[in-house]
């Protein structure tokens, strides 16, 4: 330690000297890179990202586009972005039609059956409109009822009052047969909380019936052949 301690001070000096701090040496940083490397391309390396930085710092912001849009009028895409842009955007129509697109398109078919089918069913509705309004038929003539089944459990249509009802064969006679009707709800059926069992002659039955499909977890059901009496 006596050895070193002349030059202790001195060394102290000499390792800050070396790196260029005491004193400020630019030179002596210089001269500690390594022979193999390449001055100015370090150099350009610092100054490229300085730019860098300088740009994302200098950068203009975004900002949105302010429109002057009179209140209760409506915008269109012109408007947003110009009408170039949206013409651009246009697809121009062919100028002519291929004709043997036209001969072979299916669907030009299938649309002519269905205008046909429709205009068909347009010409019915019209003549039994017009029959039912000179007398010639009564809304029971458009019913389409099956033979009555003799049987329990099968269900016909009855006529009660003027109307007609559904209902299911609880049990007959050679005069009369006992229905269990049931009760109309808007343009569906259903059964009445009480059940309405009653004696009818057998003049009264207009004709038999599918069994109801129930349409409803709420036990509604639907009865389409009496459809037609119904509508108003």
């Amino acid at each position: 330690m006596q050895a070193i301690e002349p030059n202790t001070v001195a060394n102290l000096k000499s390792g800050f000297r070396k790196c260029g701090i005491v004193p400020i040496n630019v030179d002596e940083l210089l001269q500690r890179l390594p022979r193999g490397c390449n001055q100015e391309a370090i150099e350009n390396s610092f100054i490229a990202n300085l730019d860098n930085r300088r740009q994302e710092v200098t950068k203009p912001l975004k900002t949105r586009q302010r429109m002057n849009i009179i209140a209760g009028k409506s915008i269109s895409a012109e408007d947003v972005f110009g009408n170039e842009e949206v013409e651009n955007n246009i697809e121009t129509p062919r100028n002519s039609t291929n004709k043997d697109d036209i001969l072979c398109d299916d669907s030009s078919g299938d649309d002519v059956e269905t205008e046909m089918k429709e205009a068909n069913d347009e010409a019915d509705f019209v003549n039994v409109c017009n029959e039912l309004a000179s007398g010639m038929k009564s809304k029971e003539d458009l019913l389409q009822l099956q033979p009555i089944v003799h049987q329990v459990g099968r269900y016909v249509a009855f006529t009660y009052e003027g109307e007609i009802f559904a209902g299911q064969i609880v049990d007959f006679n050679d005069r009369e047969v006992t229905i269990s009707a049931m009760q109309k709800s808007l343009k569906c059926w259903k059964w009445p909380a009480k059940a309405n069992i009653m004696s009818y002659l057998w003049e009264d039955m207009k004709g038999g019936l599918d069994a109801p499909k129930q349409i409803s977890k709420r036990g509604l059901y639907a009865i389409p052949q009496l459809a037609a009496f119904w509508e108003k």
